[in-house]
């Protein structure tokens, strides 16, 4: 543990009063915990009185480029009265609308109480996005914490800012300013939240900020020194936390490193006056703690001469594919969106973009079998992107991924240092399905399934359950539907769509290799399995 303590609170915590340890070490083993969990995404700034939070820019990385999500998801609120910062004030029914990018299958709307330890509750989800993704909210409850979560086609999710909810007439918090003269510092917090002073008199100088009735052993808003520069503080980070990537922003005039351990919790390192400063927060998602953030503004003496910009010694880029669809006919286009993030310190120049589509069947599954490379001529500044588009067509059936890379000329100042950097986004399946429909799954639900290798493959439609559940058929075998029950059936698979009488049969006429991909297909309004092998 010591040494955990060492590399993540600082070199001026290990000074710090043994009374403070306990405290430290409980915060050390939440950061611990929660390392691996996804970055989360950044309250808005709305400037609208009809309440809508304004989307990012792109959002933070996780461990890999490959679990990079499209832009963030917003929410909107009508009829609604905006009260400033992220408070909203409803006074009957509204529609929640959330924008979400991207391939999504669905979106979740959420709802929480105001407090600690609550749980939130899934309100709603939607899951046609054709008409936009909304929920009617019938009964607004004051109080509320209100976001929305879009879930994408392989299953990552991404989620939207909270809003503020109040059903009744009444003003947002109040403000009050805290100063801190000895370190140069000032912002605003709630008026009924408390400010712990105990930590100036050690040499971490830590303020802590805690709601009324907090959680024990969470760090609401603390601001310490930390005894590191920004370049022992990153190699500490990469050395201990290799899965959460860093980022550089600005902040407070100055190029801050950040590290997101998960939704709700963040790190900031900022140089200062006197030294790097830490911010730190195991409830960021809070509007308050966004506000307190926002708020922070340094106090500068007359005649003070302001810290030197620390050296930038490398970069830091990830890479984004995001096709327009999972899957196209032979024949369609496929426009593929890919996009060079800078989350470094330092230009990237004359970015050269190339896409690579892996076909494992060995034949191309699109023209052309490999795009031009396309280079743009021109930087991507530090905390911006570039984005090229590719258009292919679907030529043949089957399924792969596509993966992008991204070369860049980096010049650390100029005229040099300079070298070529890389970056690589991970693989994004797709398929290319022409007539056939894909398979609903790789393996049968059934235990058992009949096998039919030539002739036809008949399924008796029972009371309960079909017989048999599951029919392992080769590509020349063709589908026959018995109705032994009293009552209609409808029978739905691809294109084909019939309503059996009692006692009646149909024939889908013709092999099911000319209209299905091999593995596994639900035939709807039955419950039964086709298990299609061979190609």
């Amino acid at each position: 543990m010591n040494k955990h303590l060492l590399i993540v609170l600082g070199f001026s915590i290990v000074l710090s009063a043994c009374s403070a340890l306990p405290r430290e070490l409980d915060r050390v083993a939440d950061r611990l915990a929660d390392a691996t969990l996804r970055a989360p995404t950044a309250e808005p700034r709305p400037t609208d009185p009809v309440a809508t939070p304004t989307a990012r820019s792109w959002p933070p990385p996780t461990s890999t480029s490959a679990s990079i999500l499209p832009d963030g998801v917003s929410i909107s609120l009508s009829p609604a009265v905006w009260l400033g910062g992220n408070y909203y004030q409803v006074s009957g029914p509204a529609t929640v609308s959330a924008l979400a990018p991207g391939a999504v299958a669905r979106v979740e709307f959420y709802t929480a109480p105001t407090g600690t330890g609550v749980t939130p509750r899934l309100e709603s989800a939607d899951t046609d996005g054709r008409d936009g993704w909304s929920w009617y909210w019938q009964t607004p409850l004051p109080g509320s914490h209100l976001w929305a979560e879009a879930i994408y086609a392989d299953g990552r999710r991404n989620s939207s800012a909270y809003l503020m909810i109040t059903a009744s007439e009444g003003e947002p918090p109040a403000w009050q300013t805290y100063a801190n003269a000895d370190l140069g510092y000032s912002l605003e917090y709630p008026s009924n939240w408390q400010v712990d002073e105990y930590g100036l008199s050690q040499l971490s100088k830590e303020v802590l900020f805690s709601p009324p009735d907090p959680e024990p052993f969470i760090a609401y808003f603390s601001i310490s020194l930390d005894g590191r520069t920004l370049e022992q503080i990153q190699q500490s980070y990469a050395e201990q936390f290799p899965n959460v990537s860093p980022e550089w922003i600005g902040f407070a005039g100055q190029r801050a490193l950040q590290y997101r351990f998960s939704e709700t919790r963040f790190e900031r390192y900022v140089p200062l006056h006197h030294g790097v400063v830490r911010f730190a927060s195991d409830r960021a998602t809070l509007p308050e703690v966004q506000h307190m953030l926002s708020s922070f503004r340094v106090i500068v003496p007359i005649g003070t001469v302001p810290p030197p910009t620390p050296a930038c010694e490398t970069h830091t880029a990830s890479v984004q594919v995001l096709p327009s669809a999972q899957s196209v006919q032979i024949g369609q286009q496929l426009i593929v969106r890919v996009t060079l993030l800078n989350q470094g310190c330092v230009a990237l120049g004359l970015p050269k973009y190339t896409l690579r589509a892996h076909a494992p069947q060995g034949q191309p599954l699109f023209n052309p079998p490999q795009p031009e490379s396309v280079t743009h001529g021109l930087a991507v500044a530090p905390g911006q992107s570039d984005t090229v588009e590719f258009v292919l067509q679907g030529a043949q059936v089957g399924s792969g991924a596509l993966q992008a890379d991204v070369s860049f000329e980096v010049h650390i100042g100029y005229p040099g240092p300079a070298y070529w950097g890389y970056a690589s986004s991970g693989p994004i399946n797709i398929a290319v399905t022409g007539n056939h429909k894909p398979p609903d799954s790789e393996r049968p639900a059934a235990g058992i399934c009949a096998e039919v290798v030539d002739g036809i493959a008949s399924i008796t439609i029972g009371p309960d359950v079909p017989s048999p559940r599951c029919v392992k058929v080769t590509t020349n075998v063709r589908l026959k539907f018995v109705n032994a029950t009293d009552a209609a059936v409808q029978v739905r698979l691809w294109s084909f769509d019939a309503q059996i009488a009692p006692g009646g049969e149909q024939i889908i006429d013709a092999p099911v290799g000319s209209y299905l991909m091999p593995g596994v297909h639900f035939i709807e309004g039955i419950g039964a399995e086709v298990w299609l092998v061979g190609s």
